[in-house]
């Protein structure tokens, strides 16, 4: 077997040559000579334990392809806005806590007042019930002195009436009006 160019076989494979940045290229089915074929794109670095590869090696890393930094700026967007709702709803409890500790204390004095209002109500009943008592204790001895009252009227009058009959000095007098006193008074 013959080959027309020394060094290189008659029927050679033919592969897609790749872009600089590794994606594949065009497919050609021609001949790719040697000094085109795919190269890495990564490149190793160089030195004596690492030589480049190749005549047409380029010392140098590729361009990078630019990093999104979507992730990090809603991350970001997502941690502000989880402070500020933190940050409100710490205000919110904050006054709901004096809100309630007020409402607690007017409670509290409501219910103080409340129950000195109940002693005081209890306190003049008593007082108006023992002036009740006291009202009939009063009327009592007021009937009491009237009808005493009229029973030493009717003693004054057999008393007087004796008196008369001494000075009068009828004895049928006089033992009448005894017995009307002892009767009587």
């Amino acid at each position: 077997m013959t080959y027309p160019n020394p060094g290189q076989p008659e029927n050679q494979p033919h592969f897609p040559v790749p872009d600089q940045y590794g994606g594949p290229g065009p497919a050609t089915t021609a001949y790719q000579p040697v000094d085109q074929v795919f190269q890495p794109s990564a490149h190793l670095p160089a030195g004596p334990e690492f030589p480049p590869a190749g005549p047409s090696a380029t010392p140098g890393p590729a361009p990078a392809a630019p990093r999104k930094k979507t992730g990090l700026v809603v991350l970001s967007v997502l941690t502000v806005l989880f402070f500020a709702t933190a940050g409100v709803f710490g205000v919110l409890y904050s006054d709901a806590t004096g809100e309630n500790s007020r409402i607690s204390a007017q409670l509290a004095d409501k219910e103080k007042e409340l129950t000195d209002s109940g002693k005081k109500l209890k306190d003049a009943q008593d007082e108006a019930s023992k002036a009740k008592d006291a009202a009939q204790v009063a009327e009592t001895g007021r009937k009491r002195a009237e009808d005493d009252g009229a029973a030493m009227v009717k003693c004054r009058d057999a008393a007087r009436g004796l008196r008369d009959a001494i000075f009068a000095q009828d004895k049928a007098r006089i033992e009448k009006a005894l017995l009307d006193i002892v009767g009587i008074c």
